[in-house]
């Protein structure tokens, strides 16, 4: 049975392909790990990646931050696009919340 690739192995090798090259050992190694269940691979994908000098893995280290948090970004607005509660022709204005004086809000009439 295949594994589901692990997302945060695949954002890293992603982002070894971009600093250090695909046809390079990390990034294979990597991408190995990443589909597979198997602790060896694991370890062994992580001793070729710390085995790349000190200014590649801070270049990896920046790339896939950068990657991990736009991915994050959007799937948060993603899920708050999808809890705003839905258009409707007959009533537009209870979207929009009316503020009252007591500081809670009303919907509007």
């Amino acid at each position: 049975m295949a594994v589901q690739p692990d997302k945060a192995m695949m954002i890293l090798a992603n982002a070894v392909s971009e600093v250090v090259g695909a046809n390079s050992r990390a990034y294979q190694q990597i991408v190995v790990a990443a589909g597979s269940a198997d602790r060896r691979d694991y370890i062994q994908a992580r001793a070729t990646f710390d085995g790349l000098p000190g200014t590649q893995r801070r270049a990896v280290k920046g790339k896939a931050e950068t990657t991990a948090t736009a991915l994050r970004q959007q799937a948060v607005l993603r899920r708050v696009l999808r809890n705003l509660p839905s258009w409707r022709p007959d009533n537009v204005e209870w979207v929009w919340p009316r503020p009252t004086p007591d500081g809670t809000a009303a919907n509007r009439k």
